[in-house]
């Protein structure tokens, strides 16, 4: 409400001024009228009183410009606090999501199940959320159907396992996690 004040303000007197001019040109008894109302203010200008309440009335005129016009900035600050709060959000939800996804790694790890480690993936929500910032490398890794990994000696995590440690890793960096 504030702008459409902050405007119409701003431009009354383009348009009083260029409807008045409109008129008179067309219409000649308008021409008259606006020659004797600008005649009486001309000469009325030496009594004080009237020229003390113009004076007021222009102050606020433009106090009311400048006034309705400060809602501008607080909308710029305010609409920064919200994108600063939506980086903050989206920051929280993307270090949820890789917690999850290790705690799948760590899962399946643990529980060692009979399946492969791309149909346990399936079964998982976090997997569907992360799947498509995965790298395309790992996923055809992760979806080569004939191909069997083997176990480095000592390996804490089967080679899939690892290689989607290491993705999950790949994108904490490039999210700034």
């Amino acid at each position: 409400m504030r702008r459409f004040v902050h405007d119409f303000l701003k431009w009354l007197p383009g348009v009083i001024g260029g409807g008045s001019l409109a008129i008179a040109a067309v219409w000649e008894p308008a021409r008259d009228w606006i020659a004797k109302i600008s005649v009486w203010g001309w000469m009325h200008m030496s009594d004080p009183f009237i020229a003390l309440f113009l004076a007021v009335a222009l102050a606020a005129y433009f106090a009311a410009i400048i006034w309705t016009g400060q809602e501008q900035s607080a909308v710029i600050i305010t609409q920064d606090a919200l994108d600063r709060e939506a980086r903050l959000q989206a920051q929280k939800r993307r270090r949820d999501l890789i917690a999850d996804c290790r705690d799948l790694a760590f899962r399946f790890t643990r529980e060692t199940p009979e399946e492969s480690f791309r149909k346990f993936l399936e079964g998982e929500r976090a997997y569907a959320d992360i799947r498509s910032h995965l790298s395309a490398e790992f996923l055809a890794k992760l979806n080569a159907s004939r191909t069997t990994y083997s176990n480095a000696d000592g390996a804490r995590y089967p080679t899939l396992v690892g290689w989607f440690l290491d993705d999950l890793d790949r994108l904490e960096k490039e999210w700034e996690l």
